[in-house]
């Protein structure tokens, strides 16, 4: 699989990731593929950005990195973070009198309108409606302050639409495990639910009424999420039939970094301070852009437009061919190219983003990081057997295995796998597969006359059984 293109990124973004990647000891690829959800943290609710007239995407961004344990997965993301926690801490310090300050307040007028409801009731003094009215109009209109909280590790969706409606509609879920997808598939429910985190990848309304609790309403919400997990969590997502079939996988870009496990040195350089500092600063200034009513728009340029354009015409044809398999993702990945565009020019211009056209190369750069996340989702499908494809080889592989034949006619083969397959057509990919894998190859004898096409001639490598199947297509 390709490598991530780091040096689409932003020259400040691209030394961090690399300094990180050395000290830490990883493939550059981790660093890299989270600071798009990081930096989209920063910056959502904020911009959007116009693809073409009707056409706006949001800049929050899903993101997961896979690989095994002790890949230092949680070392990135403490990288990562840190500045983040720096700075929502600094934030909360400085508001600690204000919240403290309403706090007291709101418990005064509380206990005020409680004295005067009690006094109402008891007839000891002429406590009019209008009063305790006037009293509840304090309450309500009391400007509230809270603190302020940019993240999560891990909540339920009860909690994370809370955050939301407390945090301008806007939280992250940033994570060093996949316990998200647990709480999703009904750790502490009766069953799966994804609505919430569908709505707000896409930026949909979000309206819950819950008996015996407020009424919370999110006009435009916004999450992003970076997760570091292990292939198991994948496979979990991908086997999961409502992740896939509410489009809740579609919507994250994956990345397989190389391992460097076995090759990694003990004396590291440290992450140069001035490249620490610039970065943190990056962060901090984008952090600090104040979240409007509505969000600016960043507009492209007419050369990055054109880019657009033909990168669309690109990717359109192969929905229905070579990416049918995975067609749920690839048919966001254009909308995922806008807002890596977005994120780009957003570190590249700060608070100036909505003002500045997105140029050429900020465009063409996030098509080239968008075509490096299309070859690792494509892996990602395959690898956990997400794409029709491979479940279909894996099927054959199990009918096989029930019996081990060493070589059989190809109808009888069919007719052992009609359970899955109503023609033998449907069946012809996932043989294709098994045999540019090896685990079998077909001989088709010549025709001697006229007459009917003699059948090929399924022969299965030995070693085929002894794997199992599980290596098929990984």
């Amino acid at each position: 699989m390709p490598d991530f293109p780091i040096h689409c990124l932003p020259p400040v973004a691209q030394e961090y990731a690399q300094a990180v990647a050395d000290a830490v000891q990883v493939s550059p690829d981790m660093v890299a593929a989270g600071i798009l959800p990081t930096i989209a943290l920063c910056v959502q609710k904020k911009f959007r950005i116009e693809g073409k007239p009707d056409w706006l995407e949001p800049l929050n961004l899903y993101g997961m990195v896979v690989a095994l344990p002790a890949e230092r997965k949680s070392a990135v993301s403490d990288k990562l973070m840190r500045p983040i926690v720096h700075y929502e801490s600094k934030c909360n310090a400085l508001l600690r009198t204000e919240i403290d300050y309403y706090e007291s307040k709101k418990n005064l007028l509380f206990k005020e309108l409680k004295a005067l409801e009690d006094k109402a009731v008891r007839g000891k003094s002429n406590v009019t409606l209008e009063e305790l009215a006037e009293k509840r109009t304090q309450i309500s209109t009391l400007e509230e302050v809270r603190p302020l909280r940019l993240w999560t590790d891990n909540a339920t969706m009860e909690a994370i639409i809370s955050l939301m409606a407390d945090n301008d509609g806007r939280t992250a879920i940033i994570s060093a495990e996949g316990g998200v997808f647990d709480i999703m598939s009904g750790r502490y429910t009766n069953g799966t639910d994804v609505e919430v985190y569908l709505k707000a990848h896409a930026g949909d309304a979000i309206r819950v009424d819950r008996k015996g609790r407020p009424s919370e309403y999110i006009n435009s919400p916004a999450m992003s999420m970076l997760l570091f997990v292990q292939p198991v969590v994948l496979d979990g997502v991908m086997g999961n039939e409502t992740f896939r079939g509410r489009g809740l996988a579609a919507r994250f870009l994956y990345s397989i970094p190389s391992s460097r496990v076995g090759a990694r040195t003990f004396e590291t350089k440290r992450i140069p301070q001035e490249i620490e500092v610039e970065f943190n600063a990056m962060l901090e200034d984008l952090l600090k852009i104040p979240v409007p009513d509505e969000e600016h728009i960043i507009r492209l340029s007419p050369d990055a437009h054109k880019a657009s354009a033909d990168f669309f015409y690109w990717l359109e044809p192969q929905l229905k061919r070579e990416l049918e398999g995975i067609s749920d993702w690839a048919g966001k990945l254009h909308g995922a190219i806008l807002r890596i565009a977005g994120v780009y020019h957003s570190i590249l211009h700060g608070q100036e983003a909505p003002r500045t056209l997105v140029e050429a190369a900020t465009m063409v750069n996030a098509i080239t990081t968008g075509k490096y996340f299309l070859e690792h989702a494509k892996a990602a499908y395959r690898l956990m057997g997400a794409d029709a494809q491979t479940q279909g080889a894996r099927y054959i592989l199990r009918q096989l295995e029930k019996d081990k034949p060493a070589a059989l006619p190809r109808r009888d083969l069919y007719r052992m796998c009609r359970g899955r397959f109503k023609q033998m057509d449907e069946m012809i990919p996932a043989l294709e597969l098994l045999i540019e894998y090896g685990y079998i190859r077909e001989v088709q004898p010549q025709r001697d006359g006229p007459g009917r096409k003699p059948d090929a001639t399924v022969y299965v490598n030995p070693y085929t059984y002894g794997l199992n199947g599980q290596n098929c297509a990984s």
